[in-house]
């Protein structure tokens, strides 16, 4: 049975006013949300032992979380039970005033929680991503990507979703994924992405509206996101997926791993976009060595295109420097 908001608790199943489905209540952030259309219903504070304990002394605060940065608060919600504090049903004019209120707030509401769009895409994160920190991190990443209605922005800001259009909401979702994943040190490819948050669209369509949105939202997080630490950790990353010493080409993989090391050391060359570079890089220290090469096989490895072969002379002057 659907349960009111008064007594609503994460897991249980509830009507939602905004998008007027069956839906279960689920907990994010310290916020009750509608599992259908995303739209947040209340805040929702666990219960700790300092809580219980200091619940009854005055001048202490019992609020709940804060509101997150750029974030309005959610306001009051109008009583749609057309009846007075007595449980009287209310008159014509006043029934009439109510309903009038009711849409009213919920206009309001609607524009708080954000388009459809919007919604959508952190649904699309919501249901390729276990709960954890890589789900976590990718909301945040969209929630400042495509920040709600109302929320504070520089001027000349443009959301993500622009630059991917007309794949604006998958695009955003798998960019903020995929950025989520390099900070964390987690290999996230792009064909597998394309498949999970744009699965209508032709993959070169799909790759090329995931870029634009990424570029977009390394834009509006500033260069050092992808500079420094982050960008070593998406590197090893590639690298910890590849596992060189179980394939034909582990005989360079010691050399390869001291030269990669050395460049990231360097801080001289940003591997940009690091997979094709560092696929030049192995192709042209295996053919050195007298390895058979296959290209085919280095693409499936690294997940990059045959286009990789194109940074050979970038590599081959790599190599020169640091080895």
């Amino acid at each position: 049975m659907s349960r009111t908001l008064e007594t609503v608790e994460p897991g249980s199943r509830i009507d939602c006013e905004h998008c007027s489905q069956s839906a279960i209540a689920t907990l994010h952030e310290g916020v009750i949300e509608c599992s259908e259309c995303c739209a947040q219903l209340e805040h929702y504070e666990l219960a700790t032992a300092e809580s219980v304990s200091t619940s009854l002394d005055p001048e202490k605060s019992h609020h709940g979380p804060g509101a997150r940065p750029g974030d309005r608060a959610s306001g009051s919600t109008i009583d749609t039970r057309g009846v007075d504090a007595s449980g009287n049903r209310l008159s014509g004019p006043w029934a009439g005033s109510s309903k009038r209120l009711v849409r009213i707030d919920r206009r309001n509401a609607s524009k708080h929680i954000g388009s459809r769009q919007r919604r959508r895409a952190k649904r699309l994160i919501r249901q390729g991503t276990p709960e954890g920190g890589l789900r976590t991190l990718a909301l945040d990443l969209l929630d400042i990507g495509w920040p709600e209605p109302g929320a504070k922005v520089p001027d000349g800001f443009s959301p993500m979703w622009r630059d991917g259009h007309p794949w604006g909401t998958g695009s955003s979702a798998a960019a903020c994924k995929l950025m989520a994943s390099n900070q964390l040190g987690i290999d996230c490819r792009i064909p597998e992405l394309a498949a999970e948050m744009l699965p209508d669209v032709e993959l070169r369509y799909a790759r090329k509206g995931i870029f634009r949105s990424l570029k977009s939202l390394r834009r509006i997080l500033g260069t050092p996101v992808i500079r420094g630490l982050t960008h070593r950790t998406e590197v090893m990353a590639i690298l910890s997926r590849v596992n060189l010493g179980q394939t034909g080409y582990r005989n360079v993989s010691l050399e390869f791993h001291e030269l990669v090391g050395r460049i990231l050391d360097s801080e001289e060359c940003i591997f940009s976009p690091p997979r094709s570079l560092l696929a030049a890089l192995l192709h042209l220290l295996a053919d050195r060595s007298g390895l058979r090469v296959s290209k085919v096989e280095i693409t499936d490895m690294f997940g990059c295109s045959l286009g990789y072969y194109k940074r050979i002379a970038q590599a081959d002057e790599l190599v020169r420097r640091f080895l």
